[in-house]
């Protein structure tokens, strides 16, 4: 069983994104804003972390590279996820250290596929 950190500023996102890591067998945690994010990536050690990119007082960017620059996060598979249309975004977020960026809403069908590429589940 992973455990899988959802920040999402967005209760029913959130919502949906937990009932996805339990479909597939996982734990879910999660976090409202980046400096719960970054905390509960320090506090948890998750096997995975999806991270809305625009959360209150900062953007995601911000919040990946604190959580890269901790030792102990450093390694933690990111995907961002995004309600903006642009087109470079995907591109920079990888650029930026990110493994995947999923535009929202997201479809739980894909956030399971999503889930279970990178916990081998």
């Amino acid at each position: 069983m992973a455990l899988i950190l959802f920040v999402d500023d967005d209760i029913l996102t959130l919502q949906m994104m937990r009932q996805a890591a339990e479909i597939v067998g996982h734990e879910a945690i999660t976090g409202r804003d980046c400096s719960s994010a970054v905390q509960m990536a320090i506090e948890n050690h998750p096997d995975l972390i999806f991270l809305d990119f625009n959360l209150q007082g900062t953007n995601g960017y911000e919040v990946l590279q604190e959580i890269r620059l901790q030792e102990i996060t450093s390694e933690i598979p990111i995907i961002f996820l995004s309600a903006e249309a642009e087109q470079s975004m995907p591109e920079d977020v990888l650029a930026n250290g990110a493994q995947a960026y999923l535009n929202k809403p997201i479809r739980l069908n894909l956030l399971i596929e999503v889930i279970r590429k990178y916990t081998d589940a």
